[in-house]
């Protein structure tokens, strides 16, 4: 367990109120670390000089605070420094350690299915997430479940349940996943007003509901996402406040897996 072992030792007693790289008064997790090193009289100037790199691992590389020992994560085109939650440790051990990729099995029914890509404001070219009901290794049904492919560990506090594609034993469509079109069209969303970003679809009674952003999975009122279709300009609209629905995060468990170039073919669902 090499994080583990790196770390072992290493982690030292800080100020009473933290220490003031990794827990100061603002709380920083993430910063631009090319920023760090180029601008001397930056703010963040200070951890580029104190941050030490320790070892690479698959994408990026591990760098340790010496001040308190805490481990922080630089991507593999050194542009992001991220602070390693430290429930996460083993996790960013687990995910470095083996390739995650899918069986040509499971790679045919993902492409069935379609993969999501990032929304077009995100500018990330190396990332794709299919909706789909997981059967795993362990016995567990997971019907709201992301196969998520990208270049960097899962470190983001949105994602809250999150697994290894290794995990994965099958693949199967899922009630509540929308179809691969309105998928797509959410990630097209345009941005009206700050934190909105719309995407109409409609059920097959012609009941209107308002996406937001990048949405994958569709629960709402008793209607589920596989019969959500984009709805047309000319229908109808309905009487009244309308709610605007977000991904639901907290219900989905995450499974993690490398990108590939191989996986831009996810992109484009099987007939």
């Amino acid at each position: 367990m090499f994080l583990n072992d790196l770390m072992a030792g290493s982690k030292q007693e800080g100020p009473p109120f933290g220490c003031p790289l990794c827990d100061g008064n603002e709380g920083l997790v993430q910063f631009n670390w090319r920023i760090a090193r180029t601008q001397p009289e930056s703010e963040l100037a200070p951890y580029a000089s104190s941050l030490s790199r320790k070892t690479n691992l698959k994408w990026g590389t591990l760098h340790l605070c010496p001040s308190c020992g805490r481990a922080w994560y630089l991507d593999g085109l050194q542009e992001k420094m991220t602070l390693v939650p430290e429930e996460k440790r083993d996790l960013l051990e687990e995910w470095s350690s083996s390739p995650l990729y899918l069986s040509p099995e499971l790679w045919a029914k993902a492409k069935a299915i379609g993969a999501t890509p990032a929304h077009v404001f995100s500018g990330d070219k190396t990332f794709a997430e299919v909706p789909c009901r997981v059967q795993t290794r362990q016995g567990e049904m997971l019907d709201k479940s992301l196969l998520t492919f990208k270049t960097v560990p899962p470190l983001e506090p949105y994602q809250k349940k999150i697994r290894l594609l290794k995990d994965v034993a099958d693949i199967l469509p899922s009630d509540f996943a929308l179809p691969a079109p309105v998928r797509a069209a959410s990630c097209r969303s345009q941005q009206e007003k700050i934190g909105r970003a719309p995407t109409w679809v409609e059920s097959p009674e012609g009941r209107r509901f308002c996406l937001n952003w990048t949405v994958n999975f569709f629960d709402s009122k008793g209607f589920q996402g596989k019969g959500m279709r984009l709805a047309s300009p000319q229908s109808p609209k309905r009487k009244g406040r309308v709610a605007v629905l977000n991904e639901p995060m907290d219900d989905i468990t995450f499974f993690i897996g490398d990108w590939s170039e191989k996986v831009r073919e996810l992109l484009n669902p099987s007939p």
